[in-house]
């Protein structure tokens, strides 16, 4: 149940991330150096998060050998 837990709060934030990328894009694209930040920063973030729900994934398979 832990780890269900946890996937949520990451994929939970994931769609947090993906709502400021998706406000800031046009902005960015535009030249605002703040929402080039904020979409390069929340892409960081979202990779980061990816990975690891990545290895929750491996973890859980290892785990169910």
């Amino acid at each position: 149940m832990e780890m269900i837990t946890a996937l949520k709060a990451l994929l939970k934030r994931i769609d947090e991330l993906q709502a400021i990328i998706d406000a800031e894009t046009q902005d960015a694209d535009a030249g605002c150096d703040w929402s080039k930040s904020l979409v390069i920063n929340a892409e960081a973030e979202k990779d980061d998060l990816q990975d690891r729900i990545d290895a929750l994934a491996l973890f859980t398979s290892i785990n169910n050998l």
